[in-house]
């Protein structure tokens, strides 16, 4: 009866084990590191971000969050393969949700 009535959005469900409020500016995204080096593309973990938040801020939040998987440059043997300066850092790509599962081929 209310065919082509839409706001626009979109309506996920999903049980969550605990409660959990998200406001119109909220953005819930699926991330998934990628060890470009090892070939290796991590699980997807769920993300809770403001859409007014400032890249460099986003930034600083997945560096925090996944600190654990960048290089600190103290192991030796790597040491002889790159720059004395080069620094591990994260990079972000933006990959559509729709189309074929995220995997190391579409990555690159």
């Amino acid at each position: 009866a209310l065919m082509g009535f839409a706001d626009g959005r979109q309506v996920a469900v999903q049980l969550m084990e605990e409660e959990e409020e998200l406001g119109p500016d909220d953005l819930l995204l699926l991330v998934r590191p990628w060890r470009v080096v090892e070939a290796r593309l991590h699980a997807p973990t769920e993300m809770v971000v403001s859409k007014n938040q400032p890249l460099v801020e986003f930034q600083a939040k997945l560096t925090e969050r996944y600190k654990g998987l960048l290089q600190d440059g103290k192991d030796e043997a790597d040491k002889e393969n790159q720059p004395e300066n080069l620094e591990d850092k994260l990079e972000i790509c933006v990959a559509h949700a729709t189309g074929p599962p995220m995997t190391i081929k579409r990555c690159e």
